[in-house]
C-alpha cells in the first residue's frame, strides 16, 4: 500500500558565494515513515531542512509539504510541524519549566491544557526533577531533552529532527529512540538528519546518503546493506563502497 505523500523535493539548488551546496535534490517522504539523510558534517543535511520549512529559500526547484508550496503557504504548514534544531534554541535565563511554558504561549496553548502538557512531558523526558532549574546551569544532555520535548508541545502531522540525540547518553538515547519509534508507529511522519549510523538504522524505514550536496542512494537500511553484501554488511560499509573513503563510526 502506497503511503500518502507528506514532503516532496523536486530538483532542489541551493549556492553559496557562487558554490553550489544543494545539487538537483529529488526527495519523497511518505506518510508515518522515517526518512533519513545521513551525511558527513557539512554534507547539507540541515539546510534541506531549512529550506523545507520555509526559513530558507532555494535558488530553483519546488518543495512541497502535506501537498502545499512551502513559499506560498509557510505560516499554514509552520502550525502543522514541529522542528528539533541543530543549535539550541531555549532561552538560559528561564528555567525548565519556565521555558516549556514560553513556547506554549507563542503557539496559544490554552492555559490548563499546556501545565497538563508540560508536567506529562517533564515526566516522559526525566526532566521533572530539575524544573525549576534555570536552564543556563542545565547540562548539555538535558537541555537537548528539553529541545525534544518541546518539539511536542503541539500536536503537528510532520517531526524534522536535526540530530536530536547530540549530547545525550547512550541509555537515554536508547529511550528516545524507542518513544521515537512509538510516535511513528501512531502514524507521526519523521525527517531525520543526522551522522549517527546506529540511529539512522534503528529509527529509519528509508536512507539518503548525502554527500557533497548530492543524493548518492536511496532505500531500507536492509537493501542498502544487501546491495554490497548478502552477509555482514555495516551501512558504513555502503557509504565507503560509494566512494567515501574513511567515513568512520559516525561520518563526522
Amino acid at each position: 500500500m502506497q503511503r500518502q505523500k507528506m514532503i516532496g523535493v523536486s530538483k532542489l539548488v541551493k549556492c553559496y558565494n557562487g558554490r553550489k551546496v544543494l545539487n538537483t535534490i529529488d526527495l519523497e517522504v511518505g506518510k508515518g515513515e522515517c526518512f533519513c539523510l545521513l551525511g558527513p558534517n557539512g554534507a547539507g543535511k540541515t539546510t534541506i531542512v531549512k529550506i523545507i520549512t520555509g526559513f530558507e529559500r532555494p535558488d530553483s526547484g519546488r518543495i512541497e509539504v502535506l501537498g502545499r508550496d512551502v513559499g506560498a503557504c509557510s505560516q499554514y504548514l509552520k502550525g502543522r510541524i514541529n522542528i528539533i534544531p541543530q543549535q539550541p534554541t531555549l532561552d538560559p535565563f528561564l528555567t525548565i519549566a519556565e521555558n516549556l511554558v514560553f513556547y506554549g504561549m507563542l503557539q496559544k496553548i490554552p492555559g490548563r491544557v499546556l501545565r497538563v502538557q508540560i508536567d506529562k512531558l517533564l515526566e516522559l523526558f526525566s526532566l521533572s526533577q530539575i524544573r525549576n532549574q534555570v536552564t543556563f546551569h542545565a547540562s548539555g544532555g538535558e537541555v537537548q531533552r528539553l529541545l525534544v520535548a518541546r518539539a511536542f508541545l503541539k500536536p503537528g502531522d510532520i517531526l524534522f529532527m536535526d540530530e536530536p540525540t547530540s549530547g545525550i547518553d547512550i541509555l537515554f538515547k536508547n529511550r528516545l529512540w524507542s518513544i521515537f519509534n512509538d510516535m511513528k508507529r501512531d502514524g507521526l511522519t519523521i525527517f531525520l538528519n543526522t551522522h549517527d549510523l546506529n540511529e539512522a538504522e534503528v529509527l529509519s524505514d528509508r536512507i539518503a546518503f548525502l554527500f557533497n550536496g548530492r543524493i548518492l542512494a536511496v532505500d531500507t537500511p536492509q537493501n542498502l546493506k544487501r546491495s554490497i553484501d548478502a552477509g555482514q554488511a555495516t551501512l558504513n560499509d555502503v557509504f565507503r563502497k560509494m566512494g567515501v573513503e574513511d567515513a568512520g563510526d559516525n561520518l563526522a
